[in-house]
């Protein structure tokens, strides 16, 4: 969640750090393995993101889709929180990227 972001840079500058922090999203592309990464991490999807993986698990595209939508959302209220850039994991996938882009007008 975006709100992870702010706690941690409020965290980092009490420390005295004042290097820029650029936080890297990944739009996913498998129901299972974004699963697996939250249970490796220790993480919660929220209740709304796990019924929408439900409603595609199992087709490959309608995930990727999904995976775009969230990934672009996220990266819209990064930018309003006016991070100093974005790192998108493309995982091989570099239409993901550009329909991002497309979503937030940011294609040349």
């Amino acid at each position: 969640e975006v709100e992870h972001y702010r706690t941690m840079l409020e965290e980092l500058a009490e420390l005295g750090c004042t290097t820029p922090v650029v936080p890297g999203v990944m739009p996913f592309i498998s129901v299972a393995g974004v699963r697996r990464m939250s249970a490796m991490n220790n993480t919660h999807i929220p209740t709304w993101l796990q019924e929408r993986m439900d409603e595609v698990d199992g087709d490959a595209e309608a995930t990727r889709r999904l995976g775009v939508e969230v990934a672009t959302g996220i990266i819209e209220q990064l930018l309003e929180l006016g991070v100093p850039g974005i790192h998108i994991y493309a995982m091989n996938k570099a239409s993901s990227i550009q329909e991002i882009y497309d979503n937030l007008g940011l294609r040349r």
